[in-house]
């Protein structure tokens, strides 16, 4: 298995779109319409490849000096294997490369130890979105 790569894109990629729909709606079963229900391009999309196969991606937003990332999702046989927190370091370097202080995260439940392992603490009252209960997180850079 080969070094994993990151790009960068500024557009949502079909590479990207297609693991999304796999792991949130194939997997988790949120719609397609809750799952599609943002402007991709307000959005810069971090995909990392392995061997030439997405293996996991996220998208990030700046708001003032704080980074919010979203959508984070890992192709199943990836999981477990390390590539969700490179592929969250290298948003967390990105976040500090633009100046951000700290990172958000709408964590779902079921991902709080994976989050609090990588350094976010929560904050707030856990929540539904899409069906699946969330709590907010934050990590100072």
């Amino acid at each position: 298995m080969s070094k994993p790569i990151l790009k960068i894109e500024s557009i949502a990629t079909l590479d990207e779109l297609a693991l999304r729909e796999l792991v949130f709606v194939q997997e988790q079963g949120v719609t397609i319409e809750e799952e599609h229900c943002d402007d991709e391009s307000l959005f810069l999309h971090l995909n990392l490849y392995c061997d030439s196969e997405l293996v996991a991606c996220c998208r990030l937003s700046i708001q003032k000096d704080i980074a919010h990332i979203g959508r984070v999702a890992v192709r199943r046989e990836y999981r477990k294997r390390g590539f969700g927190s490179i592929m969250m370091k290298h948003a967390h370097d990105y976040a500090r490369m633009k100046g951000c202080t700290s990172v958000e995260i709408s964590a779902q439940i079921s991902a709080f130890d994976f989050y609090k392992k990588l350094g976010y603490v929560q904050f707030g009252d856990k929540y539904l979105d899409a069906r699946i209960l969330h709590i907010d997180m934050s990590l100072d850079l």
